[in-house]
């Protein structure tokens, strides 16, 4: 028996990531069968991981942006450090969605959202720019899924723009594609019966090997 608070679904650290929702429901399926959950409830290990994987992975020549999404029932025993690990986090390119689940009190999650009063850590340090959204889950109980999802990535666009301006980063030109090196990838499309691709599909269309 061992408490870990940063624990991969995988239950193997150097090989943590799956590939889609599928492959994060199949190993959490398979976790949960495994483990026993218990508290504290620690946000900083998890956010600290996250942050990890951000640094030094955002450059002019490479952009990329990260998100980390934690759901939670609302206890949170480690405020301190993850108010300090949330400021020290606004420096990179990440944004944290929280979803609080039940009818817990949320007013710490409301804190960490820092809509009104900007989080300030340990050390006395404001933090650059807004990276966390606070959505209870309750507000959206028996609303379409797609409204949930909207005002869970209301704030991300603004977030990412935000971030690249504080790093001086621009847009890189979009690049040119090798027109015989595209595929088409269309839901709806059934390559057996021959209906084939046109034109309209072309923003279906993803690069693919030669």
């Amino acid at each position: 028996f061992f408490l870990e608070h940063c624990l991969p679904l995988t239950f193997n650290h150097e090989a943590p990531e799956v590939s889609g929702i599928d492959g994060i429901m199949d190993v959490y399926s398979s976790a949960i069968k495994q483990v026993q959950l218990s508290g504290p409830t620690m946000f900083a290990p998890v956010i600290r991981l996250a942050a990890d994987y951000a640094r030094n992975a955002c450059t002019q020549q490479s952009q990329q942006y990260f998100s980390l999404l934690i759901i939670t029932d609302g206890i949170i025993n480690d405020m301190s450090l993850t108010i300090d690990e949330i400021v020290a986090a606004t420096e990179l390119p990440l944004s944290i969605i929280i979803v609080g689940v039940g009818e817990a009190d949320f007013s710490d999650m409301d804190r960490l959202d820092a809509d009104d009063v900007p989080l300030i850590d340990t050390h006395g340090n404001v933090m650059k720019r807004d990276i966390v959204q606070f959505v209870p889950f309750s507000k959206f109980a028996g609303a379409d899924a797609t409204e949930l999802a909207a005002e869970t990535l209301e704030e991300i666009p603004r977030q990412l723009v935000s971030y690249m301006a504080l790093k001086g980063i621009t847009p890189n030109k979009p690049t040119q594609l090798n027109a015989f090196k595209m595929g088409v990838e269309r839901s709806q499309l059934e390559i057996e019966t021959g209906t084939g691709a046109s034109a309209s599909d072309a923003k279906f269309a993803v690069p693919i090997n030669a």
